[in-house]
């Protein structure tokens, strides 16, 4: 993830252009508020799955 972002800042200070939308990482988004298009878990579910407990 850390490399796309720095492709994305390399972009944008060539360009200009900004990176828009979510970047499919492979992992699953964690939230209570549900994203359009996006597979996410409730919070219930991460405190559970975290493995920093």
């Amino acid at each position: 993830m850390a490399g796309m972002g720095l492709e994305a800042g390399v972009q944008y200070a060539r360009t200009g252009v900004k990176a828009s939308g979510y970047p499919d990482t492979g992992v699953e988004l964690i939230t209570d508020t549900r994203q359009a298009d996006v597979n996410s878990k409730d919070t219930v579910f991460g405190l559970a799955a975290c493995r920093g407990k």
